[in-house]
């Protein structure tokens, strides 16, 4: 009987139970060490995300991911069958959606914190 395929478990850098005074990135800082020694090349440390995002940065991030995600129309039939809805109605309110801003980040204003959690 042959082995049903299974996704690979992935490597894991750091151990499960990191020691006392050492913590995950230590042990992602050695790995990234021994892959330049290997390879002779500096690897940048993307992981630090000190580059700022824009809205506009944003707003784009969100077009490009929702252009990747287009439906077929057999996705757009499953979605309207769902809803109890017609494909062509759905289609028409996804548009409004869009067009409105209603879909992909929100600007969220946060309430006053209390003076004691500061």
């Amino acid at each position: 009987m042959m082995d049903q395929p299974s996704t690979p478990k992935r490597m894991r850098l750091a151990p499960e139970n990191i020691p006392l005074g050492l913590e995950r990135s230590d042990y992602h800082d050695l790995h990234v060490k021994e892959m330049e020694q290997k390879t002779g090349e500096r690897i940048e440390d993307t992981t630090e995300g000190n580059e700022e995002w824009t809205t506009e940065d944003d707003r784009i991030l969100v077009e490009l991911v929702l252009e990747k995600l287009k439906l077929t129309k057999s996705d757009w039939q499953d979605c309207a069958r769902s809803l109890g809805k017609d494909k062509q109605s759905v289609g028409r309110r996804w548009k409004s959606l869009m067009g409105a801003g209603e879909v992909g980040l929100k600007n969220r204003k946060r309430g006053k914190i209390h003076a004691t959690w500061r």
